[in-house]
């Protein structure tokens, strides 16, 4: 009777590391290359380029760090077994957050981490990758296991090859442009007592002086209204560019006493995590300039030098207009697009610019 009940012990331990084993994403002993595959191509090769080159406009380098930070999170959570320790799981990632932010706070510059849904299946597929590159090295082929091992080098060459080129045209863009037109604040300009706009469900706020100006209300009605089109500035997008515009979340304008318009503040979803290279390639400067109003070359048009401003990424971009020169700006935020336009390059509108700030 007590073999009996040795062999049922045994059994039913068995049974359950069986079961653990079929509940893990990948078995014990192909924990080192899954590690690997997550740190070498997901951490090196494809975080830094999503996430951050194409997410956030980093450089490499500077998406390396918090690229790395995020497969230090994943080794964290994941048992030698292949499962998920939720215990270790969630304060490292809470780790991560923290830290993030802190350097954004105390440096400007923007953080990252590989999260949520897509984040989690990207890095799983690229350690399962290196599980697959792992099985091919230990392959008995001796050819096989040459080809297994020279594949990283051979994905890090491909990946300079398609997109290195682009990278280094930014760079080459970045170091030509030249300064902008608009004025530096040289003047002194008493701005002690001028207004204070602030809207906490949008996250912005500005200064300027309410003796000249006031803050109105802004949409694609308004806009189109005032504009004299039989439709809003929305209907007008889609008919001349066949798609629908961003999707419209908040606006307002800074009119004078003649309710003519000096600058406009327009807040729009992006969900999807859209640069503003691809924005502007999208959309151009909606709703005031878009499509064919553009010009003929864009990509001279394009906001390329750097906004500066807390927290956030910017972009703007001094242009010839009809009765003197626009100034555009775009400001990337989490998930959402600021565009802002000021129609004078004075020193009081540069001022009323130099203020705003994005939370």
């Amino acid at each position: 009777m007590k073999q009996v009940s040795v062999s049922n012990n045994t059994n039913s331990h068995n049974l359950s590391e069986e079961k653990v084993v079929k509940n893990a994403l990948f078995k014990q002993a192909d924990y080192l290359p899954f590690m690997l595959g997550i740190f070498i191509i997901g951490g090196l090769l494809v975080i830094p380029f999503f996430w951050g080159m194409v997410g956030l406009e980093l450089s490499y380098l500077e998406a390396v760090p918090w690229s790395l930070a995020s497969c230090v999170v994943f080794l964290i959570a994941f048992r030698r077994s292949g499962d998920i320790s939720w215990a270790r799981a969630i304060p490292a990632l809470i780790g991560l957050m923290i830290i993030g932010e802190t350097y954004s706070a105390m440096t400007e510059k923007p953080a990252f981490g590989a999260g949520g849904i897509l984040g989690f299946f990207a890095v799983v597929i690229c350690g399962y990758t290196g599980i697959g590159i792992g099985k091919l090295i230990r392959h008995r082929n001796r050819p096989v296991r040459i080809g297994a091992i020279l594949t990283i080098p051979f994905l890090v060459l491909l990946f300079w090859l398609f997109f290195g080129r682009d990278f280094r045209l930014k760079s080459q863009r970045a170091s030509s442009i030249k300064p902008s037109p608009f004025p530096t604040i040289e003047e002194k300009i008493d701005s002690s007592l001028w207004q204070t706009y602030k809207n906490n469900s949008c996250s912005f706020s500005f200064r300027y002086p309410e003796d000249k100006y006031q803050v109105a209300p802004d949409d694609e009605i308004i806009y189109g209204r005032e504009g004299n089109l039989d439709s809003s500035i929305k209907v007008h997008f889609i008919n001349l560019m066949g798609y629908e515009p961003p999707k419209f979340l908040y606006g307002i304008k800074l009119v004078d006493k003649n309710k003519r318009t000096h600058m406009r503040i327009w807040l729009f979803d992006n969900s999807n995590m859209i640069s503003i290279d691809s924005w502007y390639s999208q959309y151009g400067f909606y709703p005031d300039n878009f499509g064919p109003s553009i010009g003929t070359r864009p990509e001279q048009e394009q906001p390329t030098q750097d906004f500066p401003i807390k927290n956030a990424i910017g972009r703007q971009v001094t242009l010839p207009e009809m009765n003197g020169e626009g100034h555009y700006v775009y400001i990337l935020k989490g998930d959402r697009m600021y565009f802002v336009y000021l129609g004078e390059t004075s020193i009081e509108g540069s001022r009323i610019l130099e203020s705003l700030t994005i939370k």
